[in-house]
């Protein structure tokens, strides 16, 4: 159908729409400084002028400006009234949707689209609303399309108002809406197809009761924008009028505002949380150190109450309330809420505000952290309970003493071990009161050397009917104050009396034969060095049991025991009260005869023992012959060291043993068998060096907890072109030679060194390797010095290295360059091994002197077990004894399981022997090696 616009009426119809938007956006955000029903008013007002003005009027007009040829377009009536409501209602609801749950996306996105919906059911309402005699068709892509843009472009104005919420944003969104609206309708009517049906009622023609004619329409149009442009001039002089009043009331306020803020700005600076409530506790006021602490904010505060621990909360509510019926200040301490989830010590102080008629009106107050306070205390205290539960559980004695020795306390040891106090006093008396009179003096001492700045330590020993003698190793400290004054002693008290006991029965034992009871080795070489101190003249018999082998494969072991106890017997009650007497070796016993008058004496009285002893011997109901040759040397004609008077008298020992049984022999300068023997040895091992004939053995060391292998021990060994591989003893001699030794020691060290280098480089898990030194071999000075350098040469760390020396290199010539050889060694990391330890020269002492980190019990002690009782105490005690001191124990000589059994079962930690191998050479040592490691793994 042919059809024009009039132009200024789509004109009009635009900036109708752009007014009326632009008036309910304003009204809009008025509605937003209103409360209550007065909001909702302002809301109806804006989607009224939206609804009614913006969509509805600018429809109308538009279609006021469309113009068919030859026909006149009416209106129905109904549809074209609801077509406003349509417009108005779906306007209110997005409207209302923002100003009742906020400017959130999803509530502008929901309501701009509502409005938007409403922009397009309102068009084609009234599009339904045309009566003309024609058919109208839509194109459906174009309806969506302008349902899209009334959608898009409604979300669009009702975020920018709602958002900005500015001029310029009233403006923006004006003109999205109204270009909305616009758009939609052309789009709109883009869509329609009108195709005429052939009859027309013609200008004049008739129309039903109920239809608007186009003059109808503009005077409700006119009515409708007159109504919304009325609203928008209420709505501005509205506007106007608060403005004035905000001017007004802005101007009187903004000094006390200025001063407000002023006052609100320090006390948010103050580093306490300072805050005031009314009567009844409500929050009033907190400065920002309360929302920092808390975590809350001003817009979302909680009462302080909610926020006390739930534990602490009764408490204070009830402190709370009667220091308001009292009208005190109130001070308490308790749990606040803290911004990170937990909860910290808060102290509080508050001040009550009284009216005119004294009652409590309000109250204004402080609060600090104390957490970090509190928490010192509580662990203060927890410290303190640790420490006394420690010190009253402590075995120990512990007493503290004031400065004048004043006992001031003392735990449950100290007061039930009133031995330690002499059995005289308590708290209040003198510390050393009760001590025997003897110690009184040793107490006042170590009291003014603790007032003194140090620790004085000393061992106590009490005896007393009830305990007996008990021992105590005590030291009493200074204890310090902050300027370093002592104010306070503390006495610690250990009772030491079974470690004592055993002390005493391991230098029994180690210097006591188990089997005859008679001193052993140990202490004959004491006794032997205290007479040469005395310098007084005196003999040495050394008693060598004729035929004992013999009697012992005959008779048995048993009754080889029988015997030497039964000698031993007899030797005691042949000699005086002064002599003394030991058995150093299997059947070889020692004697040292004093208050010599003459030779002639000493000859006499060392007959009459060899005739003691040679007295027949009953034992199992049959006579054996008993007797022992004797050799003698006499100080000091022919020695004045031990080693030279044991020397001579084992060279007439010999010559009695090769004379005759049962001989006493003095030594005579002319006995020169024993020196031959001893040169035939060192030609022996000159030429076995000469020849490069000597190389190691190395014989395994084991772990007797886990069957482990811990290392080797390197043996010398020599060849002899017809008689194959000899023992170290063939040479024995050139240990005790200095050139001899040290080329030996030479020699062996660096085999040793080299064949650990190729294990090393071989990965082979060898443990470490024990090298024995003689004593010859310290007498140079540089012993030590030169294996740290070899060592170092070969890029071999010390842990692979141990030094294994016997007794005898502690005693004799060269004595001296031994400890200090031994602690560079031990500094720079290198173990040090003692060698037959029980059967040397040592004492005990030199376990305390010298840095001994392993023993090895002798395998003379070890052969017996486990049926040699005597054995089996000494192990033991060796054990204990080095348990006692932190040294290792390797018991030497284990060739059966029995044996290992029951030197495990002592605690025993390493053990050798033939049981796990004999002596290999180099070459089959990794393969050994990685064999024991298989069965170890297989055993696990």
């Amino acid at each position: 159908m042919q059809h024009h616009f009039n132009t200024g009426l789509l004109i009009l119809s635009s900036l109708v729409s752009f007014l009326s938007s632009y008036t309910a956006f304003r009204l809009f955000q008025l509605s937003a400084q209103r409360a209550g029903t007065a909001r909702h008013w302002w809301v109806a007002a804006s989607a009224v002028a939206i609804g009614g003005g913006a969509i509805w009027a600018m429809h109308f007009i538009a279609m006021l400006a469309v113009q068919f040829d030859g026909m006149t377009i009416g209106y129905d009536m109904e549809r074209t009234v609801l077509s406003l409501f349509v417009a108005v209602g779906a306007t209110a609801i997005g409207l209302s949707a923002v100003s009742m749950l906020g400017v959130r996306t999803w509530v502008i996105l929901g309501g701009g689209s509502v409005m938007g919906i409403g922009v397009a059911s309102m068009h084609y309402l009234g599009m339904s609303a045309i009566n003309i005699d024609a058919v109208l068709t839509y194109d459906i892509g174009l309806v969506l399309l302008s349902v899209g843009i009334a959608v898009v472009a409604s979300i669009a104005a009702l975020w920018l108002v709602a958002k900005l919420n500015r001029d310029r944003a009233r403006l923006a969104g004006a003109a999205v809406m109204a270009t909305a609206v616009t758009s939609m309708h052309h789009v709109g009517m883009a869509a329609v197809d009108i195709r005429m049906t052939g009859s027309s009622a013609g200008v004049d023609g008739l129309r039903p009761t109920n239809m608007l004619s186009p003059d109808n329409v503009a005077y409700g149009v006119a009515a409708v924008t007159l109504f919304v442009l009325t609203v928008g001039i209420i709505a501005a002089f509205q506007d106007h009028r608060a403005y004035l009043r905000r001017k007004a009331a802005a101007g009187s306020l903004a000094a006390a505002e200025h001063l407000q803020e002023r006052w609100r700005k320090m006390l948010d600076d103050v580093p306490q949380i300072i805050w005031s409530t009314d009567a009844d506790g409500s929050g009033v006021y907190q400065n920002q150190r309360w929302f920092d602490f808390t975590g809350s904010s001003r817009a979302n505060a909680q009462e302080w109450i909610e926020l006390i621990h739930p534990d602490d909360r009764p408490c204070v509510l009830s402190e709370w309330q009667a220091c308001r019926a009292r009208r005190h200040a109130y001070h308490g301490q308790f749990r606040l809420q803290h911004f990170s989830g937990g909860y910290r010590w808060v102290s509080t102080k508050g001040e009550p505000k009284l009216d005119e008629h004294g009652e409590v009106s309000g109250w204004i107050g402080t609060c600090t952290d104390i957490d970090a306070r509190v928490e010192a205390e509580t662990d203060l205290l927890a410290s303190q309970a640790l420490t006394k539960g420690i010190i009253e559980a402590s075995p120990d004695c512990i007493g503290v003493l004031d400065v004048a020795g004043t006992v001031l306390f003392m735990n449950d040891a100290f007061r039930l071990n009133a031995i330690m106090s002499g059995g005289s006093y308590g708290l209040g008396s003198v510390w050393g009161a009760g001590f025997p009179s003897d110690l009184h003096k040793a107490a006042k001492l170590a009291v003014e050397t603790a007032l003194s700045g140090h620790t004085n330590s000393m061992t106590l020993a009490f005896d007393s009917p009830e305990q007996g003698l008990r021992w105590w190793d005590t030291a009493i400290s200074p204890i310090q104050n902050d300027a370093g004054d002592v104010f306070r002693l503390a006495v610690i008290a250990r009772d030491i009396t079974r470690q004592k006991l055993r002390e005493a029965e391991a230098r029994w034992t180690a210097s006591h034969d188990a089997l005859t009871n008679l001193p052993s080795r140990i202490l004959f070489h004491e006794t032997l060095a205290n007479a040469l101190a005395d310098g007084e003249p005196f003999c040495i018999l050394i008693l060598d049991v004729d035929n004992f082998k013999r009697i012992n494969d005959m008779l048995g072991h048993q009754s080889g025991d029988a015997l030497l106890i039964e000698l031993a017997n007899r030797l005691v009650s042949s000699i005086g009260s002064h002599d003394f007497a030991a058995r150093i070796g299997g059947d070889e016993f020692v004697v040292i005869l004093r208050n010599l008058t003459s030779d002639t004496d000493a000859r006499n009285r060392a007959d009459r023992i060899a005739d003691h002893l040679k007295q027949p011997w009953l034992h199992s109901g049959r006579l054996f012959d008993c007797a022992a040759s004797v050799g003698a040397s006499l100080f000091p004609d022919h020695g004045d060291v031990q080693p030279l008077l044991m020397k001579n008298a084992d060279i007439a020992l010999y010559v009695a043993k090769t004379s005759g049984r049962g001989e006493v022999v003095l030594y005579d300068p002319p006995m020169r068998l024993a020196t031959e023997r001893r040169t035939t040895m060192l030609a022996r091992a000159r030429a076995a060096l000469d020849d490069d004939l000597i190389f190691p053995c190395y014989q395994a060391m084991v772990d007797l907890r886990t069957r482990r292998l811990v290392g080797f021990e390197a043996l010398l060994r020599l060849r002899h072109r017809t008689r194959g591989v000899q023992l170290p003893g063939t040479i024995e001699a050139a240990f005790e030679d200095a050139e001899l030794a040290a080329r030996i020691s030479e020699r062996m060290i660096t085999c040793v060194l080299a064949d650990i280098r190729r294990w090393l480089d071989k990965r082979i898990e060898f443990g470490h390797v024990t090298i024995n030194a003689a004593a010859a071999e310290f007498r140079r000075g540089d012993f030590a010095e030169q294996l740290l350098s070899k060592l170092a040469a070969a890029d071999i760390s010390t842990a692979y290295v141990q030094i294994e020396v016997t007794e005898t290199v502690f005693l004799g010539r060269g004595a001296e360059y031994v400890e200090q050889a031994l602690k560079l060694l031990s500094a720079h990391g290198v173990k040090i091994g003692l060698d037959d330890f029980g059967t040397g020269y040592a004492s005990l002492s030199h376990l305390r002197q010298f840095p001994v980190d392993v023993i090895k019990i002798d395998r003379s002690f070890v052969q017996g077990l486990p049926a040699d009782a005597g054995g089996v105490a000494i192990v033991d005690a060796v054990i204990s004894l080095g348990r006692s001191l932190n040294i290792a124990v390797v018991a030497e000589g284990i060739e059966t399981l029995d044996q290992e059994k029951l030197l495990a079962g002592l605690g025993c930690p390493f053990g050798q022997g033939f049981l796990y191998g004999k002596a290999l050479p180099a070459s089959r040592v990794p393969n050994f090696a990685r064999a024991f490691s298989r069965k170890e793994r297989l055993a696990a």
